[in-house]
């Protein structure tokens, strides 16, 4: 596929009609992408530019070019009449601003104050995972680093039309990191775009609340629109992609439900709003509706936005991870499904707490039984516009022949993996101990063609690493 199946790649059209939602979509994408990449990644504008903005917009970036404020920590895109700014916030990254006083306006919002967690010391003289040490030159054989290093150089070498850049390669084995290798632009402790990975945290997240006891994720769940059968819907339901509700994930049109709720001021009430087009539990249709539902039920069940901030930062720390952000709507919903930003070594980390099923430096912090949940292939149909038809879990993609297929054919069967649009992968192999990250910029969003790529250097990791 070439640039047409890209994020917003129709907008120019919107754009040359006049279409108001298209502008509103592409002045919000370019304001909220480039403050992320400006004020949490650390990039500069013709880094954004060139590897996001101009690639993933297929040039209408051009008309909607973002100003970047340094003094405000601020970032507006204009099209004509329409206009978005994204403000960033410390512990919540950046934010669009939205209309309604009291909420959502730009003093409400930089009025807003996150609770403070402290990071975690981590000890230059503690090997990697709970420390900041790495030793990875000790850890491989000669003959093991070039064969992994040479299968990443096809990784790194964007030799294919939607391979646009990759950001970063890490492995661990054996719970020590033994392989990393970044673009010139990208250090170790780089936030960096995590997008559908944060579908991952929240479910974290959902573990330590349900072993708490603050969150029981099969009761059904009570909004005053759902007097009909979105009323059988459950927390269980959303994080394993089985609530029924009608969702567009496609990201061909600039003004697709996808598109949309990147830019909507209010997330969870756009998701929450949408018909019921099957009974909860029946299909599987992958939406990333579910996950703004599910972080808005966090904020009920906690109290309010301060407290899952609190609540999910506190369990990031647990496991040693300090540079996470999950960003936040004009509403103060975390937006757990799409905009979510942390470094490599941080997101290895991730994948080592799962493989090490909940346990970290000696520590139970969430019950193995919850991984056991995770794990579980989802049995309902398979709906047939999911663009992905593979076998599901909670959060993560299984890689079980049954119901739907491995995802990653060349690895075992207890493999699994959160995956993240664009190209962002944490593949965990339990029997042989490992985790891969790989983060990056992916142009084809709806062929997943490059899965095939990840598959070939996972299964080139797995054959060297004994």
């Amino acid at each position: 596929m070439d640039y047409k199946n890209i994020v917003i790649a129709i907008a120019a059209v919107g754009l040359m009609s006049g279409c108001k939602d298209s502008q509103l979509s592409l002045t919000g994408y370019v304001a909220s992408m480039a403050c992320s990449k400006a004020f949490i990644s650390g990039f500069s504008p013709e880094q954004i530019n060139k590897q996001d903005l101009e690639l993933i917009t297929n040039g209408s970036s051009k008309n909607a070019k973002p100003i970047i404020n340094q003094r405000t920590k601020s970032v507006s895109s204009k099209i004509l009449t329409t206009e978005k700014t994204a403000i960033y916030r410390e512990g919540l990254g950046c934010t669009l601003v939205g209309n309604t006083q009291g909420v959502s306006d730009e003093t409400s919002l930089r009025q807003q104050v996150m609770p403070s967690i402290d990071t975690v010391e981590l000890d230059k003289n503690t090997l990697w995972p709970v420390g900041s040490m790495v030793a990875t030159s000790e850890e491989l054989s000669a003959n093991e680093y070039s064969e992994i290093d040479a299968a990443a150089d096809i990784q790194f070498s964007e030799n294919k039309s939607y391979q646009v850049a990759t950001h970063s390669i890490a492995i661990a084995r054996s719970g020590q990191l033994v392989y990393e290798r970044y673009a010139p632009e990208i250090t170790p402790d780089t936030p960096l775009y995590g997008f559908s990975l944060g579908k991952t945290l929240a479910v974290l997240l959902a573990g330590k609340l349900s072993a708490q006891g603050q969150f029981d994720i099969h009761q059904p769940l009570s909004y005053n629109a759902w007097q009909d059968g979105r009323s059988n819907i459950s927390s269980h339901h959303l994080m394993t992609m089985t609530s029924g509700l009608q969702f567009d994930e496609s990201y061909v049109e600039a003004t697709s439900d996808a598109n949309m709720l990147f830019v909507a001021d209010d997330m969870a009430d756009l998701a929450i709003n949408k018909m019921l087009v099957m009974p909860a539990g029946q299909e599987f249709k992958y939406s990333t509706a579910n996950s703004f539902i599910l972080a808005d039920q966090f904020n009920q069940q906690l109290g309010g936005l301060e407290n899952t901030y609190r609540e999910f930062q506190s369990l990031m720390r647990e496991i040693s991870v300090n540079s996470v952000i999950v960003q936040a709507d004009g509403h103060g919903t975390m937006t757990f499904g799409m905009q979510d930003l942390i470094s490599t070594r941080d997101l290895l980390r991730i994948g080592q707490f799962m493989l090490q099923k909940g346990r970290w430096n000696g520590e139970k912090i969430i019950p193995t039984s919850w991984f056991d949940y995770m794990q579980t292939p989802i049995l309902a149909e398979m709906g047939a516009d999911n663009k992905l038809k593979k076998t599901y879990g909670a959060g993560i993609w299984l890689n079980h022949n049954e119901p739907h297929g491995k995802i990653l054919p060349s690895l075992p069967e207890d493999a699994y993996l959160a995956l993240g649009m664009r190209g962002q992968y944490v593949i965990v192999i339990p029997s042989h101990e490992l985790v891969i990250v790989r983060t990056g910029t992916t142009l084809d969003l709806d062929s997943f063609d490059y899965l095939m790529d990840i598959d070939q250097f996972a299964a080139s990791a797995l054959e060297h690493l004994h």
